[in-house]
């Protein structure tokens, strides 16, 4: 009994240093990218498996042929004490050999699948891989040099990429981006990314990559994508949700051309504003609000972007709040201010499809019960004729009359999710700098920047 117990931890302390040696010699040649013998470059995961099953049942006979070889080795000892190792060694070394034989012919009897197994895409599930059109091979995400990507796969003419959707019934089927690069290390012909491109790939779609440098890849999802090129051509980004002070190069101040991918299933709507200035609250000339499911251009003037306001659009925007406020006075909620007010509640909002675009003139304040002189509430008009008093429209006036948020810009009250675009009036164009807040503004005057007064507000619903 003693031999036997002996004999057991002896095996499981020869199967533990085993299994450990195996996988950390795996990990260390796969770090130094040396091809593992036999085993051919890029395996499966299931490959890896059957590899692995067969190298430690090869490992486990040798090393078990050498056990027993030094253990007859001792049985010719003269030291007669040597001779009882020299069997426990011989018995040990036959009965794991036995136990590994018998391992793994129980398992084949089971299920063949056990000792040789294959991996099963879920149903619906895409994947990418190199073909050669009639076998599939594994591709990593990034590809740095096309012409390094494995001898077995270029010998073998795996020089697609294939998108598989297994079992697909064509609803919501995934989108395959691929950046393609004429050169390696993901670099075009000159510095402004000449000769990249990004194609679209479809479930069962292929894409030929045998005569590219380099390239990449990553699902379709919803979001907005910029270009380098018009039409949504050239070099793209990768997908942008949120906003960004400074846009990354090198698509800052490049951008030709935006995408808008959206999600109704999901209620995902995006849109953008791009500014020519760096920083979201230094102002200076911007878009208008991009909202287009598909390739859109920048808008107005060749404007050159350097930070983006990305949202989401709410398609039932009046859920995003109450509505916003526009006041003629700083701080203009505040009790005790005699203030003008403008209220766009979340009805009027939503009557525009949750996106509400106005001239500054037209946001007229209301002056009910709010005890202000007639000057105050009312700018003179010099289109109409002067009253005996020389008041241009039969009332107390004055040029600096506060009768719309154009002529006061005072605050802002947001009770909600929104974005609130103001485009300012300057004196060589009607299309000035424009800021946008997305918080109360409590003193707009002094957030204002460039531009004599307000032109056009933009107020859209956001989830």
């Amino acid at each position: 009994m003693k031999i036997i117990i002996s004999i057991k931890n002896k095996f499981l302390l020869f199967l533990s240093f085993l299994i450990v040696f195996i996988f950390s010699s795996i990990a260390f040649a796969s770090a130094l990218e040396v091809p593992l013998p036999g085993l051919k470059n890029n395996p499966s995961l299931s490959e890896y498996v059957v590899y692995l099953f067969g190298f430690i049942i090869s490992i486990a006979g040798v090393i078990a042929l050498i056990s027993f070889v030094v253990g007859a080795i001792g049985l010719i000892n003269p030291n007669v004490e040597a001779h009882g190792d020299a069997k426990d060694r011989m018995i040990g070394a036959v009965l794991g050999l036995v136990l590994t034989a018998c391992a793994f012919l129980i398992l084949q009897t089971i299920n063949p699948n056990l000792v040789s197994p294959t991996l099963t895409p879920l149903p619906g599930v895409a994947g990418v891989f190199y073909t050669n059109g009639s076998e599939k091979a594994a591709v990593s995400d990034q590809v740095g040099d096309v012409a390094k990507r494995g001898d077995d796969l270029i010998k073998n003419g795996y020089n697609k990429l294939l998108l598989d959707c297994t079992n697909s019934n064509g609803s919501n089927d995934p989108v395959l981006l691929v950046w393609e690069f004429p050169k390696a290390g993901f670099q075009g012909n000159d510095s402004n990314y000449s000769g990249a491109s990004v194609k679209r790939i479809g479930c069962g779609e292929s894409e030929d990559i045998s005569s590219l440098g380099s390239f990449k890849w990553a699902f379709e999802t919803p979001g907005v994508y910029y270009y380098l090129g018009a039409n949504c051509g050239g070099l793209g980004s990768s997908v942008v949700t949120s906003s960004q002070n400074s846009i990354e190069a090198p698509f800052r101040g490049n951008i030709k051309s935006v995408k808008i991918v959206n999600n109704p299933a999901k209620d995902l709507y995006y849109g953008v504003i791009f500014h020519a200035n760096a920083g979201l609250e230094n102002g200076g000339a911007c878009s208008l609000p991009i909202t287009k499911n598909d390739c859109n251009p920048i808008g107005i003037n060749n404007l050159n972007p350097f930070a983006a306001d990305i949202f989401l659009m709410n398609k039932t925007p009046a859920t995003s709040g109450t509505g916003v406020i526009f006041y003629s006075e700083a701080y203009g909620w505040n009790t005790g201010i005699s203030a003008g007010k403008k209220i766009l509640t979340n009805t009027d909002i939503a009557a525009r499809n949750g996106s509400y675009e106005t001239f500054a003139s037209e946001l007229s304040f209301d002056y009910t019960n709010i005890n202000r002189p007639e000057a105050y509430k009312h700018k003179c008009n010099p289109n109409k004729p002067s009253d005996a008093e020389g008041n241009k429209e039969g009332v107390d006036c004055s040029q600096n009359g506060c009768e719309a948020f154009e002529d006061c810009m005072g605050s802002i009250k947001i009770n909600g999710r929104y974005l609130i675009k103001i485009t300012w009036m300057d004196k060589s164009s009607i299309w000035g700098p424009c800021q946008t807040f997305t918080q109360d503004v409590e003193e707009l005057d002094a957030k204002q920047i460039g531009g004599s007064k307000a032109y056009f507000v933009d107020v859209i619903a956001t989830n």
